[in-house]
């Protein structure tokens, strides 16, 4: 649920200010992971992010569901007017609930 794709996304994007050194050392890049994780569900995976979420854009919610690639079934549910902390609440609780419930039904 609208988490970054790594630690050098944020900063190129101008979303963190983190010093070079801090990137270089400290990746958390969860593109390398996400494909694995996939692989190793029994569901696949399933993104959540909304789409007024200004601390961590939208786009690396793209850049996770596009490095899943082959490995297994995914989906990146964009929640129309959502921020980063209220994907799962009202107004936006009702498309939330309704794809996570369709995902834990598989």
């Amino acid at each position: 649920e609208a988490t970054f794709a790594s630690v050098e996304t944020l900063v190129e994007d101008g979303t963190l200010f983190l010093p070079r050194s801090f990137v270089m050392t400290n990746r958390f890049d969860n593109r390398a992971k996400i494909a694995q994780a996939t692989r190793n569900s029994r569901l696949g995976a399933l993104l959540f992010h909304g789409t007024e979420d200004d601390f961590v854009p939208p786009s690396n919610s793209e850049r996770l569901n596009a490095a899943i690639g082959s490995a297994g079934p995914h989906e990146l549910v964009l929640i129309p007017g959502a921020d980063h902390d209220t994907i799962s609440r009202a107004p936006a609780n009702a498309l939330f609930e309704q794809k996570l419930g369709e995902f834990l039904r598989r």
